[in-house]
């Protein structure tokens, strides 16, 4: 056999087991795995009418795609040669300066939904006159976004993508600042003021949170609002090194493992208890925690926080602080678990990120008419 006939039977084999392997493992039941931070793609439904319209052919491919067992690889391979050679954007990644990755929508969002800031702020305050009519203490916070709180490490390009969102946060904050709404806590200021003392960054450079600083200074201005005596700094206490994929690298398709160091609370003498949890359909569930005392002092009563990404790693840090506190995330509210919590509650404290401030007042407080649920007065 020739050296020419040789290389030819061996392209063609090589050929067959590119497109073959793949089809083989994907028949026997290898799965990609989580690459893209969402869920897969599900089957459509397929009747004889739907075998004439083309999104039954879209949504078959999607989902095809999302079973094909060299998905994973092939991603995070396009991703490598992404981050070698062509160092671009992927799906809401975008790539900053000295490494930093930003999240997309937080440049934006606050500026693309159909509500606007003033609208999403006039549903909240309903939902505030709500609360305080019954007598319910209420006081919100909002999370700046790393984009704001980072600019430094924003492209040119970046900065204009994001001008119509700095707009918004400009019209936002001037709106909950306002004196007439003596329940927002401003974060914005105090973030800042700990970004010019801390030596580390409060926000992983390449993921879309704060750190365990951020979250602790979150739980401190929630407790001050409520009670200026009750916060003890000396009562943080870090914790071992702990390995953390941030968010952004695993969007990018290149996850990656860091070591980070979380922080907990100990305060003399209270016993903190974590009770059973409220399952949400579809939702994260409702957590609650009781803690009892021999000498510090509780906020009384019962809490619910209304909590998101940024507010998960402030759970442990605010729960010793309250005698009974109930955790219940956006996503929850519109479920009759959320109102039933809401309905039982002395104190309500809401926090939620920047980006997503008027997507939530219009879909989780104004669609669900939890700003009508208590009416005013």
């Amino acid at each position: 056999m020739s050296m020419r006939r040789l290389a030819q039977i061996l392209v063609v084999v090589s050929f067959l087991a590119f497109i073959s392997v793949p089809l083989v493992l994907t028949v026997a039941g290898q799965r990609p795995g989580s690459t893209d931070n969402r869920s897969a793609s599900q089957v459509p439904d397929i009747d004889a009418a739907s075998l004439f319209d083309t999104k039954t052919y879209v949504a078959l491919d999607a989902y095809l795609s999302d079973r094909f067992s060299l998905r994973g690889l092939a991603i995070r391979a396009n991703a490598k040669a992404n981050e070698l050679i062509w160092k671009g954007d992927r799906g809401d990644v975008r790539r900053g300066t000295d490494g930093w990755l930003y999240y997309g929508p937080s440049l934006t969002r606050l500026c693309t939904e159909t509500t606007t800031t003033e609208q999403g702020v006039a549903i909240l305050d309903r939902f505030a006159r709500g609360l305080e009519g019954r007598g319910v203490t209420f006081r919100y916070l909002l999370a700046p976004e790393k984009t704001t709180v980072y600019p430094e490490h924003l492209t040119d390009r970046l900065r204009n993508e994001g001008a119509c969102g700095r707009e918004a946060l400009a019209r936002l904050r001037a709106e909950l600042g306002d004196p007439s709404r003596p329940w927002y806590v401003d974060l914005f200021g105090p973030v800042e003021a700990l970004k010019g003392e801390s030596a580390d960054p409060l926000y992983y450079e390449r993921d879309t949170h704060w750190t365990d600083q951020g979250a602790a200074l979150l739980a401190r201005q929630v407790v001050d609002s409520l009670d200026p005596s009750l916060w003890d700094p000396r009562a943080l206490v870090p914790g071992e090194p702990t390995p953390f994929e941030p968010d952004l690298t695993r969007l990018l398709g290149l996850p990656q493992t860091i070591e980070i160091r979380e922080y907990a609370v100990e305060r003399a003498g209270v016993t903190t208890t974590t009770g059973p949890e409220t399952p949400v359909d579809g939702a994260p569930p409702i957590e609650r925690f009781t803690s009892t005392s021999t000498g510090a002092a509780l906020i009384g009563g019962r809490t619910v926080i209304l909590y998101d990404s940024f507010g998960i790693p402030a759970i442990d840090l605010l729960a010793p602080y309250f005698a009974d506190v109930a955790f219940v995330h956006w996503n929850d509210l519109g479920s009759p678990e959320a109102e039933a919590a809401l309905d039982g509650a002395g104190t309500v404290v809401a926090e939620g990120a920047e980006r997503e401030f008027t997507w939530r007042t219009g879909d989780k407080l104004g669609s669900t008419g939890l700003a009508e649920r208590w009416p005013a007065g």
